[in-house]
């Protein structure tokens, strides 16, 4: 069983590799390594938009923005927020299989 900090990692890792390969020009990589980076961001891309809207927008301030810690304050109580935030993860991670 995976936990709540494991899948957190596993998926701001897999959002700042999308957000490196987002940044890189294309005179830094060689044509295979572009193709592998152009893969992988289109499967994190893909799995991204098949989430819920609701869902996207918590893996895009956390994840993708990196908003204030504390930006779900004036949208969801802790305990969901901690709920939503775990079921984005989950979803998320559910489409990119």
């Amino acid at each position: 069983m995976v936990t709540y900090q494991e899948k957190e990692q596993l998926v701001k890792f897999l959002f700042d590799k999308r957000n490196r390969i987002l940044a890189l020009s294309p005179y830094q990589v060689n044509d295979s390594d572009r193709r592998k980076s152009d893969e992988l961001f289109d499967r994190i891309n893909y799995a991204y938009r098949h989430c819920e809207v609701e869902h996207r927008k918590i893996l895009e301030n956390e994840f993708i923005l990196h908003m204030n810690k504390d930006w779900w304050y004036d949208y969801y109580s802790r305990s969901t927020y901690y709920r939503m935030k775990q079921r984005a993860m989950d979803e998320f991670l559910h489409c990119l299989e």
